[in-house]
């Protein structure tokens, strides 16, 4: 997630992975092509008879395992934000997009208190011989503090680990501060 516009009275956050989409794109048409590669040989009958039906079979599961999954799986996961702070308006706007929904929320301006990076840590591992080593990779993701009550607000649905959302909360804290 990165500023695309910032002024006194606007500041626009969006995130945008088009570059995992192009790779299940790639991924897609690579298995779509070797799909109907395939499928020439076994429509035109150079296969026998008594082999058509493992190669309709291999057909089948290359196209679900290559084609099919990667497409919901990018359906389910591939998701477009943008979050709009507007100080004429007196708002927050999440808007989220994915591939078969559309979801805005509106808050009041006033009821954001500040942002900060909400922290997943890795937790305590044991080696075979009983030693015991913490790991603490920094897996996080930008979230807004509400004020007046219990309620965080994630920017964005995933954890990463990108050392950019920190420069990104101080940006957010920054406008948030100016009057």
């Amino acid at each position: 997630m990165k500023p695309t516009h910032q002024s006194r009275d606007l500041l626009i956050l969006k995130e945008s992975p088009w570059i995992v989409a192009s790779l299940i794109a790639v991924l897609v048409l690579a298995f779509l092509v070797l799909s109907v590669a395939l499928l020439g040989p076994t429509l035109r009958g150079e296969v026998k008879p008594d082999k058509q039906l493992i190669a309709w079979l291999v057909l089948s599961f290359i196209f679900l395992v290559g084609v099919a999954m990667p497409v919901i799986v990018g359906a389910m996961l591939l998701e477009f934000t943008q979050v709009r702070f507007d100080r004429i308006g007196q708002f927050v706007e999440i808007r989220r997009r994915k591939l078969y929904r559309f979801h805005t929320r509106r808050i009041p301006l006033k009821d954001i208190k500040d942002a900060y990076p909400e922290l997943l840590w890795d937790v305590e591992e044991e080696d075979i011989d009983g030693t015991v080593h913490r790991t603490t990779a920094k897996i996080c993701r930008p979230v807004l503090r509400m004020r007046g009550r219990y309620e965080e607000l994630p920017l964005i649905q995933a954890y990463s680990n990108t050392s950019a959302f920190g420069a990104l909360v101080d940006t957010i804290n920054n406008w948030l501060e100016q009057s």
